[in-house]
C-alpha cells in the first residue's frame, strides 16, 4: 500500500479570529472559496483515481478539503 500526503485547501480563519476562538477553536475554520478550488483542481489529478481511502483529521477545513475530493468519486472517508 502506498501512502500520499495532501494538505488542505486554503483555510479562512476570519471567523473564528472575530469570534476571538482560541487554541482548539481555529480548527472550525472553513475553506476559502480558492481553497474549494484548490480541492477541486487536486480531485482532478489522475492519483485520485487509485485512491481506496481517505484518511482525514476531524477539522472543518480538511473535512471540506475531503468532501472535495471525493464528491464524485467512490472513495471511503475515515475521520480519525
Amino acid at each position: 500500500m502506498k501512502l500520499y500526503l495532501i494538505r488542505h485547501g486554503e483555510p479562512d480563519y476570519d471567523q473564528v479570529t472575530e469570534a476571538n476562538y482560541k487554541g482548539f477553536g481555529r480548527d472550525l475554520s472553513r475553506l476559502t472559496s480558492e481553497g474549494i478550488k484548490q480541492a477541486q483542481a487536486h480531485a482532478k489529478h489522475p492519483l485520485f483515481n487509485t485512491i481506496e481511502l481517505l484518511l482525514v483529521s476531524p477539522y472543518t477545513r480538511t473535512m471540506q478539503t475531503a468532501l472535495e475530493l471525493t464528491r464524485d468519486k467512490d472513495i471511503p472517508v475515515l475521520v480519525e
